[in-house]
């Protein structure tokens, strides 16, 4: 990946994701649970900035999934079968 700078880099040496789907050896797209922290943190946040950039720079479609909403949707459903999502473009 090109545009890339110093920190990016290192990030990308260390960084994962929670999930990737993917097709014959091909990332379709990748999904992150996200904690209180990455509304709460600002390295957490930071990180997911990071992280958002080079998803979008390799064409790599994100998925991430607060916390939050998953206990909201759990409390007023009584399941923990569903989720509310958001696609990062």
């Amino acid at each position: 990946m090109r545009n890339l700078d110093a920190r990016e880099v290192q990030y990308l040496k260390h960084a994962h994701f929670d999930f990737v789907v993917a097709h014959q050896d091909q990332a379709v797209f990748v999904v992150e649970f996200d904690g209180i922290d990455h509304i709460n943190d600002p390295t957490v946040m930071e990180r997911d900035v990071v992280k958002n950039r080079l998803c979008k720079l390799a064409n790599l479609p994100l998925l991430r999934v607060m916390s939050t909403e998953i206990q909201e949707r759990d409390h007023r459903s009584g399941s923990h079968a569903h989720a509310i999502c958001r696609m990062e473009k």
